[in-house]
C-alpha cells in the first residue's frame, strides 16, 4: 500500500511517463496532503479498522478470541476500533476528505480465504444514493452461483445486494485490456456512472 500511494504521488507531481491533467490533479498537486492509509481486521464477532498501518495484523493464536483484545494486545494496532457496516464508509469518507479525498486501506484477505473466497466475506463496499461508488477488481464475479467473489456490496442499513443491483458499482478488471487500452478505466467509469445517474431521480 505505501508503494501505490506513492506511485499516486509521483503521478499527480507529474514524474512518470503518464502526465496529469486537468483541473482536479491540478488541484491536488498544489494542495497536497499525504493520504492516510489504514487497514481492517475481521472475524467472527464483526470488523475493526486501524489507520496509520499499511497491512492487516497477523492471524491470531489458535484458541485465541480475537477481536479487540487480540489487535490491542498488538503495539501497532493499539488504536484498532470496532466499525459496523453503516458506518464504514462515512469514517472513510471523512478521513479521506483531508487528503483530497484519497485514502488507502488493505482488507483482511484471511477472512475470506477462510470462508471459501466468498463475497460475504470480501472487501466490504458500503453504497448508498448519495453518492456514486465504482469498485475496480479483477476477482469480481456476480452471477457467480458459488458466490466466489472478492467484495461485498452492501447498502446503508447493512443489507447484501444481490447481483444485479451490485453490477451498476461493479468492474471486472481485465488485465490484458486494461494495459493495451489508454481509456479503459475511464471509460468504464463512465458507463458505471451513467448507469447509476439513470436510477436516480
Amino acid at each position: 500500500l505505501p508503494h501505490i500511494m506513492a506511485e499516486w504521488k509521483s503521478f499527480v507531481f507529474g514524474e512518470l511517463e503518464y502526465k496529469p491533467s486537468g483541473p482536479i490533479l491540478q488541484k491536488m498537486k498544489e494542495n497536497w496532503v499525504d493520504p492516510t492509509i489504514g487497514a481492517i481486521y475481521r472475524d467472527k464477532d464483526g470488523m475493526y479498522l486501524t489507520w496509520g498501518v499499511a497491512a492487516g495484523p497477523p492471524l491470531p493464536p489458535h484458541g485465541s478470541e480475537g477481536g479487540l483484545a487480540y489487535l490491542h494486545s498488538l503495539e501497532t494496532y493499539k488504536s484498532a476500533h470496532k466499525v459496523e457496516d453503516i458506518s464504514l464508509f462515512p469514517e472513510m469518507s471523512t478521513v479521506a476528505q483531508k487528503a483530497n479525498n484519497v485514502a488507502g486501506f488493505v482488507d483482511y484477505f484471511y477472512h475470506w480465504s477462510s470462508h471459501g473466497e466468498r463475497a460475504h466475506a470480501g472487501k466490504l463496499m458500503p453504497t448508498d444514493q448519495r453518492n456514486y461508488h465504482v469498485f475496480f477488481d479483477d476477482n469480481i464475479f456476480l452471477f457467480d452461483p458459488d458466490e466466489n467473489s472478492i467484495v461485498d456490496f452492501r447498502r446503508e442499513d447493512g443489507t447484501p445486494l444481490g447481483d444485479a443491483e451490485a453490477a451498476q458499482y461493479a468492474v471486472q478488471v481485465e488485465p490484458y485490456f486494461a494495459i493495451v487500452n489508454n481509456d479503459y478505466f475511464t471509460r468504464l467509469l463512465t458507463e458505471r456512472l451513467e448507469r447509476q445517474a439513470s436510477t436516480r431521480v
